[in-house]
């Protein structure tokens, strides 16, 4: 099996523009959020090699009982060569002759990263696949997201809003703000003013992707990162992904320090 040509706008069920749908005008249901703030980053896909051996497979398999759908790759993660269940695999492995990875594997699915979550759960269905690959503009592979994974977000953000003992945005008496790094632009984008929050035609969908782009490498805890107004302070990294951010704008800053000024008592 050969892999596949990246196209934008192929996929494996006919595509037509509307199914890119708008969200109801005035609403902000997390159902109509794009891909690119929901999706596994390419960075972070566990995928099968073409090469690997059956044993190997079955390793990495057992290793991450967590996915139930692999993505098979014929060296790198843009040479996509389909998808691969994990039960399927593991219950070929009890024949006598093993059928072969490729007899195994499953067509693609690939979206663009502007499609909505709605959207993607009905492309799925209609595939009848539960992981699609998520492309940009060019072809190349942004992420990959699970139809398990779409429905479980949803449920725990509905949740979160009834249960929400830790919040992901947290504001301090001095005007600052303590973010987790995974919260996206469009939450924040309510609060702030962020300069270059779209550069070069490029979407920031989370605060971490943003300040990534900002640094230019992957910081450590305790580096600061300005933009305009806006100072940026790691609290708290996750190997090497930024977990905790401390935000401040420097106008808040000032009018706070005033304020705590007037406060103090006289000597």
């Amino acid at each position: 099996m050969e892999p596949s040509r990246l196209n934008p706008f192929s996929f494996t069920k006919k595509w037509r523009p509307e199914d890119t749908a708008v969200e109801p005008e005035g609403i902000f249901l997390p159902a109509y959020r794009k891909l690119g703030a929901s999706m596994t980053h390419r960075a972070d896909i566990i995928w099968i090699n073409t090469s690997m051996k059956k044993e190997n497979i079955r390793d990495l398999i057992v290793a991450h009982p967590e996915f139930s759908w692999f993505p098979v790759c014929a060296g790198t993660v843009d040479s996509i060569v389909g998808v691969l269940s994990a039960r399927k695999f593991l219950e070929s492995l009890l024949s006598p002759e093993w059928c072969g990875l490729k007899a195994l594997v499953t067509k693609p699915v690939y979206l663009p990263e502007t499609v909505t979550l709605v959207k993607t759960l009905s492309a799925l269905a209609n595939a009848k696949s539960d992981l699609a690959f998520i492309i940009d503009e060019y072809g190349g592979i942004e992420g990959i997201i699970t139809r398990n994974g779409i429905v479980r977000e949803l449920i725990e953000e509905a949740c979160d809003d009834f249960l929400d003992d830790d919040p992901d945005i947290f504001r301090r008496e001095d005007g600052s703000y303590l973010v987790g790094g995974h919260i996206r632009m469009d939450e924040l984008t309510e609060i702030f003013d962020f300069p270059d929050a779209k550069e070069n035609g490029h979407e920031y969908y989370t605060l971490a992707g943003y300040l990534l782009s900002l640094n230019g490498s992957i910081p450590k805890t305790g580096d600061h990162i300005m933009a305009s107004s806006y100072h940026f302070e790691i609290v708290d990294m996750d190997a090497h992904r930024i977990d905790k951010v401390l935000i401040t704008h420097e106008e808040d800053a000032n009018q706070s320090a005033e304020t705590m000024k007037k406060q103090e008592p006289n000597q």
